[in-house]
């Protein structure tokens, strides 16, 4: 039997993260609310789906010849008038648009996502999920954003390849970067 959205939280759902029954049942009711807001975007509009949870792994070419592979998840792609778009689920605090407009992460997306589906992407997303709202904050890449992060990708890649290569480490990345342990920086956040 299919379960419906609204069951999944009954059915599935752990409480063994949270300390006591006030907390299990303050984390039901969120998670019941984020469902809830999730759902009225969903709705919005008709959608073809392509993928969801899809890994894909995106290779390029440093300034030495050397392979530079990209690996990474698309939380969901789908189809509009034959083109792509990338949706990407965040809990974290709301974004503004420019920072959308300038995501790192979002723009390589699209490469790798053009790269393995052969079509253009025609928007990306972020959509935040909260107990109170569901917020999808749309975006674009024009090839020059694309280049620019090729270009930042292909001279990281040398900069590691030279050894002449300096982390920024951060405690948030490092405490689940899997290379900490290797990394002189990172091993303060481990």
């Amino acid at each position: 039997k299919q379960k419906t959205a609204y069951e999944i939280p009954k059915r599935d759902w752990s409480s063994d993260v949270c300390s006591s029954d006030l907390e299990r049942k303050k984390a039901l009711e969120h998670g019941k609310n984020a469902i809830k807001h999730i759902y009225a975007w969903w709705k919005k509009r008709a959608r073809i789906v392509v993928a969801i949870e899809e890994g894909f792994s995106y290779e390029i070419k440093d300034a030495t010849g050397e392979s530079i592979t990209m690996t990474g998840r698309f939380d969901r792609i789908e189809m509009i008038n034959d083109e792509l778009v990338i949706i990407d689920y965040k809990t974290s605090t709301l974004q503004s648009q420019e920072t959308v407009d300038e995501n790192t992460q979002l723009t390589l997306y699209a490469l790798a996502a053009e790269q393995k589906y052969q079509k253009p992407v025609r928007s990306l997303s972020l959509v935040f999920v909260h107990a109170d709202a569901c917020t999808e904050v749309i975006t674009k890449r024009s090839n020059e954003q694309k280049e620019r992060c090729l270009q930042q990708i292909k001279n990281t890649g040398l900069s590691i390849h030279v050894k002449d290569f300096h982390a920024l480490p951060e405690a948030r990345k490092c405490s689940k970067c899997p290379y900490r342990e290797r990394c002189v920086e990172g091993r303060a956040y481990g």
